[in-house]
């Protein structure tokens, strides 16, 4: 193989080695993006839920407050949209959780919540109705408040497994560039080397023997391996060394 066949593999075999290793960056990092817009989605969603049903509940306890200071016998029309609206939350919860058990406690909330507030006859007396709201409703009502905290909540630990297996694929995304990193400095010294071995101290070694031979009349002695064009070089120099001296003897 020629000069330079050899020279134009060595960097291409580089070149080969920079695009893998731009590949597998690129292709670890996408994937570190896609999992960190899922955790941050997730979390965002976790909280506006949330969120929405403590509106939600708030808005019911006042409508259910004002009913028990005036006695009527039915609930405002406030009441019936923050409901639903608490519903429609509860359900978004529900469906968007990967494990049932951390919606169980606030489904079992909701329907003491539901059972105890729809079961209640109210008295035109607001006394009757001011103990039954600062008992039995008031500690459901607590209950689905402490309930609606917990599944606040009840994603941090998941959030943060998330995060340290995030962070552990972020320093193995890391390795395998680190690694075709340095198998690319490795093989760019053994080429440079190689260079250096086969091609440029040969090069600079029959300039110093055709200057000695120029200057002194040293023979021009080049020890080298290989058949190449340097080689070849080196046979032609020294032919026509042997022809100049031929003619001069002539």
């Amino acid at each position: 193989m020629g000069i330079r066949k050899k020279i134009a593999l060595g960097f291409v075999c580089i070149g080969m080695l920079m695009l893998l290793s731009v590949l597998i960056s690129l292709f670890q990092f996408s994937s570190l993006s896609r999992q960190t817009r899922t955790i941050l989605s997730a979390g965002t969603l976790n909280v506006d839920l949330s969120r929405a049903m403590s509106d939600a509940l708030q808005e019911q306890n006042a409508a259910i407050l004002q009913r028990v200071v005036s006695g009527k016998p039915y609930y405002s029309e406030h009441y019936e949209q923050a409901r639903a609206r608490f519903d429609a939350a509860m359900n978004e919860a529900t469906a968007t959780v990967r494990d049932l058990t951390q919606v169980e406690a606030l489904l079992a909330a909701r329907d003491r919540f539901v059972y105890a507030v729809d079961g209640r006859l109210f008295s035109p007396h607001v006394e009757e109705n001011s103990r039954w709201y600062g008992g039995p409703y008031n500690a459901v009502y607590g209950d689905l408040l402490k309930a609606i905290g917990q599944y606040a909540s009840s994603n941090e630990t998941l959030f943060r497994q998330r995060a340290a297996a995030l962070e552990r694929r972020a320093h193995n995304s890391a390795t395998p560039a680190l690694l075709m990193m340095a198998v690319m400095v490795t093989i760019i010294g053994m080429f440079f080397f190689l260079l250096d071995l086969y091609y440029i101290k040969p090069v600079v070694a029959m300039r110093r023997a055709l200057e000695g031979y120029l200057r002194y009349k040293i023979a021009f002695d080049v020890k080298m391996d290989g058949r190449d064009e340097v080689y070849q070089l080196k046979e032609s120099i020294g032919d026509l060394i042997a022809t100049g001296k031929s003619k001069k003897e002539t």
